[in-house]
């Protein structure tokens, strides 16, 4: 199941059906455009014009030095409990978008490279 942008720029969600080498070109559509809705799919064909981040998250809460490893590479203690903090919605990026470092952040470089994991609930 993809999320998208159809060729009037509308968000869709749908199963690839053909691909352009390892992208995704057409989908078939779900019956409503919402990942966690009904997935039931429509017949109907839609061509995939951009993939967007499969979810538009209303918040994005994280939890920080919660494994030992992280905690000693960046030389701090490990807390008694995990770090939990917020992160604005626009810092989430579409696959294949350009990440964004402001100036003030590249010299001296403050901008470390991270894998995430996401877990949807509700």
């Amino acid at each position: 199941l993809i999320r998208f942008l159809d060729e009037k720029q509308q968000v869709r969600c749908g199963q690839p059906t053909d691909f352009n080498g390892v992208l995704p070109s057409k989908a078939e559509l779900v019956e409503r455009d919402d990942p966690f809705g009904s997935l039931l799919l429509t017949g109907k064909i839609c061509s995939v014009e951009k993939l967007i981040a499969p979810i538009a998250p209303v918040q994005l809460l994280c939890i920080g030095l919660n494994y030992r490893r992280h905690a000693e590479e960046t030389k701090k203690e490990l807390p008694r409990n995990p770090v939990l903090f917020m992160k604005g919605i626009n810092s989430l990026c579409n696959p294949f978008q350009a990440i964004q470092i402001p100036s003030i952040a590249s010299s001296p470089a403050e901008v470390d490279y991270e894998g995430e994991l996401a877990v949807i609930i509700g």
